[in-house]
């Protein structure tokens, strides 16, 4: 596995543009932490945190390769009402497919 991943800064992208693909890029059983979730959703979404890192497939969506916790907690949060998550902090992860799996399942496995 490569050690020396490049992303973008942090940018702000509209969450009707993230997308999940949990075939590729989801290393657990599930799609997502619940009590990571639960715990986001109790204490509020703060953006100042570690961005979700997306990247770019092939028809140009932005898919999410760490962060499914984060993105599920901030998607139930807009769900109920909370209209800053309409624009979501994302670091472009830069690579292909395969450095995207690489990262993907190293991420997985350190928080899993």
């Amino acid at each position: 596995m490569k050690s020396n991943y490049k992303f973008s800064l942090v940018e702000e992208i509209p969450r009707s543009e993230i997308r999940l693909r949990p075939d590729l890029f989801q290393g657990r059983e599930h799609a997502f932490a619940e009590e990571t979730v639960e715990k986001i959703v109790r204490e509020g979404f703060d953006k100042s945190q570690e961005p979700i890192i997306v990247w770019k497939d092939e028809n140009g969506d932005a898919v999410v390769i760490s962060g499914h916790s984060r993105f599920e907690a901030s998607r139930r949060l807009f769900e109920a009402g909370d209209q800053s998550l309409t624009q979501m902090p994302v670091k472009f992860f830069q690579g292909d497919l395969e450095a995207a799996l690489d990262y993907a399942l190293l991420e997985s496995n350190r928080s899993g």
